[in-house]
């Protein structure tokens, strides 16, 4: 969750051991895309969707986890907020009207692939 992030880059910042190293904030477990997709449902209050899995696209990695251990062991981080809090806070914040949460999501959209990296 960003508070969470947040928190720790400002550890990560203000640490003095930490010079050169890489280090992943995360919650370090690993939630498939079904899981997450159930819980948004479920979040919202929709018992049932129809769940659509396109084929991967080049380059997508199959499962993906932050390895949180030198976050641990060099910051002393742990997130705060649970994937369902988070989940639940940014429900709330999008709040629970469905046409202003697809649009904020639909211009999100359109910004990200906008973006030219040349």
């Amino acid at each position: 969750y960003v508070s969470d992030t947040a928190r720790g880059i400002v550890l990560a910042a203000t640490a003095e051991n930490v010079l050169g190293e890489t280090i992943n904030l995360g919650s370090g477990s690993e939630l498939s895309i079904r899981e997450v997709a159930l819980a948004v449902l479920a979040a919202v209050g929709r018992d049932s969707a129809s769940l659509r899995f396109d084929v991967p696209r080049p380059g997508d990695l199959p499962r993906l986890r932050a390895a949180t251990e030198k976050a641990q062991h060099l910051l002393d981080f742990r997130p705060t907020v649970t994937f369902s809090e988070g989940l639940s806070r940014l429900i709330d914040w999008y709040g629970h009207d469905a046409k202003r949460a697809e649009q904020r999501l639909l211009q999100d959209v359109q910004r990200n692939w906008e973006t030219s990296y040349d």
